[in-house]
């Protein structure tokens, strides 16, 4: 029929996507870290900085290099003073329509424990002393039922976003350079590298699954 005519002349013998177009390159971006005098900077403000939560977060990220949601997932007896060490056992994620979520590391290579200086557990320590005066305040409207460092004042599970709003109100009231959680990461990673860090044990530290990822990135 002259319908039937009508629509084979309509088929495209060919699919035009794949022969005539080409799909555009994914731009590669340098990873955004700070220097070491500006490490050297963030870590001065961070020592003064007045909120003892926001100063554990800024010390925890610079000297460990986590993730924000395993920054989020760690819990105090994850923290090991005696051994020197800081253990990853687990993350927090927003999740759409549950709120904040408990989930397994990246992977299983981020399952690890990182040594971490003195320094770090004198902040804890007097962040330790803050969220018990803080879940004793709150009483029966205490909402942690983990024992998460990092909460809202009612010890209920922080979002992973607020470490980003956090971090970016320390580095303006300060005029230091805009830098990320995951920045920080980067910060981290760049000078163990300065300090002689082989990448196998930078990759245990990280908690990258492959050492050629930090290969790529860093060289």
């Amino acid at each position: 029929t002259i319908l039937a005519s009508a629509k084979r002349e309509r088929i495209i013998p060919f699919n035009v996507a794949v022969e005539h177009m080409k799909a555009p390159k994914a731009e590669h971006k340098e990873p955004c870290y700070l220097d070491d005098e500006q490490a050297r900077a963030f870590l001065l403000a961070a020592m003064g900085e007045e909120d003892i939560r926001h100063r554990a977060f800024l010390i925890l990220a610079l000297y460990t290099g986590l993730r924000r949601g395993e920054l989020c997932g760690l819990e105090w007896p994850d923290i090991d003073e005696p051994h020197g060490l800081v253990h990853v056992l687990r993350a927090s994620q927003y999740q759409e329509g549950i709120g904040i979520a408990t989930v397994p590391t990246k992977n299983q290579s981020s399952r690890r424990a990182i040594k971490v200086p003195p320094i770090v557990f004198e902040i804890l320590n007097e962040y330790r002393a803050w969220w018990n005066l803080e879940k004793l305040k709150a009483g029966d409207k205490w909402q942690g039922q983990q024992l998460r460092l990092f909460t809202q004042r009612d010890g209920a599970p922080i979002n992973p976003e607020t470490l980003n709003f956090w971090l970016d109100r320390f580095t303006k009231k300060h005029g230091l350079p805009r830098i990320t959680p995951h920045g920080l990461r980067h910060t981290f990673a760049t000078l163990q590298i300065a300090a002689g860090v082989d990448i196998r044990t930078l990759q245990s530290r990280t908690g990258h699954a492959q050492a050629s990822t930090l290969t790529d990135i860093y060289t």
